[in-house]
């Protein structure tokens, strides 16, 4: 598989309008680190953070800053924390705060770098072999059950203590069930998804309440899948970017991955070490029509023209299965 052309323009033109000057990201990481830098460079991947790799004398780091004004890297800081903690390989947030560029103020975080390389690069580069994709598969499972393990309070984006934004999870999944959505119906169209289609969506969503007050909550990634997981000599070395992770229903995390790649390979190693649900095929089509709704937005705000037809897709692909049930 690789990464099509249109994706590759749009992350350049993304990361072309991006551009702190080196010396302020190596002066940030020199007095975080102590450490000499020996090399620095941007790293052209993703589509939030501006990315810089750094090396030193004795340890290599990642900056990522952010250019939303709503940005907190707290919330991120303590998960990893709590993943560290019980057992996860994932990098540690060394420090963050705040820099300047050009008048505006931007939020940064440095983590240690995680060992290895990307597996959706090496999958990229077919340098992966079936059996090293299953067998990583399996490890990132595990690793997940780990994550779903650490208790938070409430539900929604996390803060530095780990408590969500909202008191119940039916509050997060029927976000958009009572708000004014002409924005979001501006957004579906420039995706060719029309009116009465989110409208459909918002009350397939609000017939499943009940199920969404089940929830005891967990630490989710929220966008888990090969982009963040490092690979070194064929096994997972480490998850990172944990930048979205929230409270909520573990079954949210598999959802991404399925909403992005079609597939829940993950699995097999997660029911190694824990269950799931046996309604999970119900709440994995529920969840991505909610995550299909903030990415609807998202796609059409970026201009994202891949995006916006997975996007369609999607919302076709799920509505279906609840036409058929």
């Amino acid at each position: 598989m690789s990464i099509s052309k249109e994706y590759e323009d749009y992350l350049a033109a993304k990361h072309a309008t991006f551009g702190v000057s080196i010396d302020t990201v190596s002066g940030v990481v020199k007095e975080a680190t102590g450490q000499n830098i020996t090399n620095l460079h941007r790293v052209i991947a993703g589509e939030i953070n501006e990315v810089y790799e750094v090396n030193t004398e004795s340890g290599d780091y990642f900056m990522r800053i952010s250019r939303h004004g709503k940005t907190d890297y707290s919330g991120e800081r303590w998960a990893l924390d709590m993943a560290l903690a019980n057992g996860v390989v994932a990098p540690k947030m060394i420090d963050m705060g705040e820099i300047s560029d050009e008048g505006t103020i931007l939020k940064y975080c440095i983590e240690e770098r995680v060992p290895g390389e990307s597996m959706s690069s090496l999958m990229d580069e077919e340098r992966l072999t079936q059996s090293q994709i299953d067998t990583i598969g399996y490890e990132a499972g595990v690793a997940l059950a780990k994550v779903h393990e650490i208790r938070t309070q409430g539900f929604g984006k996390i803060s530095k203590d780990g408590k969500g934004t909202y008191q119940n999870w039916s509050e997060y999944v029927l976000k958009y069930a009572n708000r004014n959505n002409q924005d979001l119906y501006e957004n579906a169209a420039k995706c060719g998804i029309a009116i009465c289609e989110i409208e459909s969506v918002i009350d397939i969503l609000k017939q499943h309440r009940s199920l969404y007050d089940t929830v005891t909550p967990r630490l989710i990634h929220c966008d888990y899948r090969p982009k963040h997981f490092m690979v070194s000599e064929g096994h997972l070395s480490g998850v990172v970017d944990f930048g979205s992770c929230m409270s909520g229903d573990p079954v949210c995390d598999f959802a991404w991955e399925i909403y992005h790649h079609n597939r829940d390979w993950i699995k097999t190693g997660y029911l190694s070490v824990a269950n799931v649900p046996s309604d999970f095929d119900l709440r994995v089509n529920l969840y991505q029509l909610r995550i299909n709704m903030d990415l609807i937005r998202f796609y059409a705000i970026e201009n994202h023209p891949t995006g916006m037809v997975h996007a369609r897709n999607k919302m076709n692909e799920c509505r279906d299965y609840f036409i058929k049930r």
